[in-house]
């Protein structure tokens, strides 16, 4: 074995021994706290340990003068808008399974997607 091969061999150790990343899938138990249940043996993540992207966020969007093309029961409706805030709920509900990544050796999980 090379040199070079010997130091591929360390470093892929010693990478793998620091778990820099990792994929799990959870549940969502509660949303307000955020709680994900990883495994039947482990107990809830809880924030801070969570780190959910704002587009799974709760969020507030305020609409400043324009038109709204909005459609219910199959039909579309034009309202005229000078200034709406409107709420968009976050899309994780109690049930979903979430695609996390275990980042920090363990300490920290990042949601990507539901």
């Amino acid at each position: 074995m090379e040199l070079r091969d010997v130091l591929n061999l360390v470093i892929a150790e010693n990478l793998n021994g620091r778990g820099l990343c990792d994929y799990k899938s959870g549940t969502v138990t509660s949303i307000e706290p955020l709680r994900i249940k990883i495994s039947d043996n482990t107990e809830d993540l809880k924030e801070p340990f969570i780190i959910v992207p704002s587009y799974l966020k709760e969020r507030q969007v305020i609409l400043k003068e324009g038109t709204i093309l909005v459609k219910e029961d199959g039909i579309e409706k034009s309202i005229s808008v000078l200034e709406q805030e409107i709420s968009l709920n976050s899309p994780l509900q109690i049930g979903d399974t979430v695609h996390l990544l275990m980042v920090e050796q363990g300490n920290r999980f990042l949601v990507i997607s539901n």
